[in-house]
């Protein structure tokens, strides 16, 4: 067995053994490359052949393949996304290709544009989270996937607000700041909110919700039946209804009285 034999052996069984080798042979790399792409980091004169091997073998290993050309970063980023990382100045078709696999590799983006940070929302709504004072546009792609991802924003619009409280009570929680008005509207759409924030706020601003609300054509059979089954409440409600309502809420109460 000859030298390039031997080292062909010993590359085959340990990819690792190639920094080891002075000169190694076209087939040595390939070798070893095949085997572990990461190993790129011991090798010299690598061909770009040899680095797609290398990327092939391993996604990880663009990150150390110096200036990859776009093929290669394609490559990496298709495989798994995190290598984005690696990758500096990556071109827009990069850094769309690794939002594809997950909208969470927006974070490797450096000044993303509108429509990097649209595909990164509709593909995972955390991806919000990794996002710098995110329109208002972008905050509702995230909220009408999830009523949570309302945690993820930092400074929610109202507008963002209020159809999160629309979709799930429960969103009060994440909302730090708002005044009376807010409140008045998030009790407008979702009556259920009063669970989380009845202890906190004054009696005229639900009163003026409801009257606004009752007096309206919004009111559904749906408002009307967690209004009356909302415990937290300590009102004669049908007094109300009958004081505040219009016809349409009032029909309403009287269908809920004959379903229960």
């Amino acid at each position: 067995m000859n030298n390039e034999e031997l080292y062909i052996k010993l590359i085959g069984e340990n990819p690792s053994y190639i920094k080891n080798i002075e000169s190694p042979s076209y087939e040595m790399k390939l070798i070893a490359l095949r085997k572990s792409g990461t190993v790129i980091r011991f090798i010299k004169d690598v061909t770009e052949d040899l680095k797609m091997e290398a990327v092939k073998s391993n996604a990880h290993a663009i990150e150390y393949i110096k200036n990859p050309s776009e093929n290669l970063s394609l490559e990496a980023v298709s495989k798994d996304w995190n290598t984005l990382s690696y990758i500096d100045n990556p071109s827009d078709k990069v850094i769309l290709c690794a939002l594809n696999q997950c909208g969470n590799a927006i974070k490797y983006v450096k000044n993303p544009n509108i429509d990097m940070k649209r595909k990164a929302v509709l593909k995972n709504y955390e991806a919000i989270e990794f996002i710098e004072n995110p329109e208002e546009e972008i905050q509702l792609i995230a909220i009408n996937s999830y009523w949570g991802a309302i945690k993820f924003i930092s400074n929610p619009t109202i507008v963002v607000q209020t159809e999160a409280i629309k979709s799930k009570a429960e969103a009060i929680k994440y909302i730090d700041i708002y005044d009376d008005e807010s409140m008045k509207l998030f009790i407008f759409y979702n009556i259920n909110v009063l669970k989380y924030v009845y202890q906190d706020i004054e009696p005229f601003i639900v009163t003026q919700a409801l009257m606004d609300k009752f007096s309206g054509d919004t009111v559904d059979e749906g408002y009307i039946k967690d209004f009356m089954d909302l415990e937290v409440l300590s009102m004669d409600k049908i007094k109300f209804i009958k004081e505040y309502g219009n016809k349409r809420t009032k029909q309403l109460l009287i269908d809920y009285k004959l379903s229960i």
